[in-house]
């Protein structure tokens, strides 16, 4: 099985998974598998049905660890729309990478993202964190290092809490302050983007 994976949830689903033979393909990984590309919510529904842990080694905090450092990178560079691809082999350990990550978080990306909260009801005000895939960078890298790394080290579903993701991972909301606002249009910043 392959899994692209971003830590959201909000139309997270392949429509050609079937959350049992995930599990089955989890469990034991097999060559006669169906090359299907997997997506959170694929993976979520598998691990609450089944309690099962993606089989990456004895040292998942490692996992953890170079991922948080990889997506401080990608933070930094503004990047969003990244995401974790893991590969299950039926002989030695899985592959992973981070894929995707040029986009960079401009004008059309933040249409998209007031848009999708409005669509969703995912007010950023709200004390749980924006399901959709587009937020902003800030708030993006904190829930996929936050979900993923719960994902690797225990197996645990996405963690929701907007408080447990931003404390857990030392970053503000996400949301601009009244005086970067003003800083932005003093500026002339392109719509008034948030620079978070």
């Amino acid at each position: 099985a392959r899994f692209d994976l971003k830590g959201s949830w909000i139309g997270r689903r392949s429509r050609s998974v079937v959350p049992g033979q995930l599990a089955r393909d989890i469990a034991s990984p097999s060559s006669k598998a169906p090359p299907y590309n997997c997506k959170d919510g694929d993976l979520q529904e598998a691990i609450a049905e089944h309690k099962l842990r993606l089989p990456l080694g004895t040292q998942p905090q490692q996992w953890s660890k170079a991922l948080q450092q990889d997506v401080h990178f990608l933070h930094r560079h503004r990047s969003m729309d990244y995401s974790l691809f893991i590969v299950l082999y039926r002989t030695g350990p899985a592959g992973v990478a981070i894929i995707d990550y040029l986009q960079e978080f401009n004008a059309r990306k933040y249409a998209e993202y007031v848009c999708k909260a409005v669509r969703h009801r995912q007010w950023p005000w709200s004390d749980r964190i924006s399901g959709v895939s587009c937020v902003l960078p800030k708030l993006y890298a904190a829930r996929f290092v936050h979900n993923l790394s719960l994902l690797l080290e225990t197996g645990s579903l996405y963690d929701t809490s907007k408080a447990a993701i931003v404390k857990g991972h030392g970053l503000g909301t996400g949301t601009p302050s009244a005086a970067r606002r003003q800083q932005h249009r003093h500026r002339g910043s392109a719509a008034g983007i948030p620079d978070s």
